[in-house]
């Protein structure tokens, strides 16, 4: 006697099986929509009346930049945040600059970041208490973070990097570059050119690239950076510092086209190569600081 065939119930696995892919799919775009809603809430444009911008929300600080923790920085900055009138200046000073002790570089070199501001707020009568002394390690994150970086270079550049050594050559135009990129092109300006004429090509290069990203940044990505720098830079700016300013600086990215401005100061450089920077540009500096 023959054995009787078994029903297949095929149907019945395949209704479970897209059952179980249907809950999985809708698990996943109910995830990614959740996800999604809240990166929208944290980048959306903030009400203005909901910021009460007022002049504590203006904020200075210096900002030095150098190869390595173990050099001098070559790159002296001090930025300065107006809330109420959304301006950013980034003002230049030259490491040369002329000092009770010879150049700002060799107070630094002497007394470090504190010595360096000390001594530059007493040359400018100025009283900027924060600083943030960064190496080409937060340089390149900060500006990776940024991405698609888009530069002017007005005439052929060649360079070696830095960190493979290979030679690089960026020709006249617009450039697209990364992080690293763009610190080794500064710094190739910095070997070819003066003190000066550097300091005001740097000024000049990172002011234009934050004003065509500033529109682009989202508060994830200053977050980001934030984090990355108070981690690994020497700096005195707190969270509080930054959470107070934070949604106050990305209302001046959107409302305004070019929030970055720069000041490079003038003066006359003496048989030392000393900078001795003018009366004139002192007071520039003064009335932009504490207008």
């Amino acid at each position: 006697m023959s054995a009787k065939k078994r029903k297949s119930n095929w149907y019945v696995y395949l209704f479970a099986f897209l059952a179980t892919l249907g809950i999985f799919i809708f698990a996943v775009f109910l995830f990614n929509k959740i996800t999604n809603s809240k990166n929208d809430d944290d980048n959306k444009q903030i009400d203005q009346d909901e910021l009460n911008i007022d002049e504590t929300h203006n904020f200075t600080f210096l900002a030095t930049i150098a190869t390595t923790e173990d050099d001098i920085p070559h790159t002296f900055f001090i930025v300065d945040y107006k809330a109420v009138g959304d301006e950013i200046t980034i003002i230049a000073l030259p490491s040369d600059l002329k000092t009770d002790t010879g150049y700002l570089s060799t107070t630094y070199q002497n007394s470090g970041i504190n010595g360096a501001l000390k001594t530059i707020n007493s040359i400018l009568g100025t009283d900027i208490q924060k600083y943030i002394n960064t190496r080409k390690f937060e340089f390149v994150n900060m500006f990776d973070t940024i991405g698609n970086i888009s530069i002017t270079v007005p005439f052929e550049k060649t360079f070696t990097a830095t960190d493979t050594g290979e030679e690089i050559t960026l020709p006249a135009g617009n450039n697209i570059v990364n992080g690293t990129k763009l610190f080794d092109y500064l710094n190739q300006i910095r070997v070819d050119e003066s003190g000066y004429e550097y300091i005001r090509t740097a000024s000049s290069v990172i002011s234009e690239i934050f004003n065509s990203k500033a529109k682009s940044i989202q508060v994830t990505d200053m977050d980001s950076i934030f984090r990355r720098l108070v981690a690994t830079a020497d700096t005195n700016l707190t969270t509080e510092d930054y959470e107070y300013r934070k949604k106050v600086v990305l209302n001046t990215f959107s409302q305004t086209a070019t929030p970055f401005v720069y000041y490079v100061p003038n003066g006359e450089y003496d048989a030392n190569n000393a900078f001795n920077i003018s009366e004139n540009s002192i007071n520039s500096i003064k009335n932009i600081i504490n207008p």
